[in-house]
């Protein structure tokens, strides 16, 4: 094999290793950085309870909902990842939950003054709710705004 061949060889190992050390070098510090990112994050476990539309779980695990999507746009701005808790559970377990420590938040609880009084909510409203109470319209027993006529009236809430 000729000197030229030999030189071109040498060159083309020496330019693969420099190739090979730049690419680990220019990865390592974005592993290290993410690595350093993880061990600062702090860990929220959130009440996450199946309710349609708001907190959805397929059946790989994949979770959806608008309740959901508002806490994945919430990381933008902490410095948090989250554990999601009581999938299984309702609404009502959630602030029992939250009373007990087993979790850190809930996206969804009214704002009454006695729960004004134990916990913390945001400043803005992640959204609100209202009731209506419809009846037939040939319904002559229930007046609007006459509560005594309410009396005996039964009640279904979804």
């Amino acid at each position: 094999m000729g000197k030229q061949k030999k030189c071109v060889i040498y060159i083309k190992k020496v330019a693969l290793v420099l190739l090979a050390f730049m690419l680990f070098a220019g990865l390592t510090p974005g592993i290290s950085t993410q690595a350093a990112e993880d061990v600062n994050l702090r860990t929220v476990r959130v009440g996450f309870f199946s309710a349609d539309g708001y907190h959805m779980m397929d059946k790989d695990g994949t979770m959806s909902g608008y309740g959901f999507d508002f806490l994945q746009m919430m990381l933008r701005y902490n410095n948090w990842k989250y554990e999601y808790v009581g999938y299984d559970k309702n609404c009502g377990d959630m602030l029992d939950m939250l009373d007990k420590g087993e979790i850190d938040m809930v996206t969804l609880a009214n704002k009454t003054p006695e729960r004004l009084e134990k916990y913390g909510f945001s400043e803005k409203s992640l959204g609100s709710s209202s009731t209506i109470m419809t009846i037939g319209a040939k319904n002559t027993d229930i007046v609007p705004g006459e509560y005594a006529t309410y009396d005996k009236a039964v009640v279904g809430l979804v």
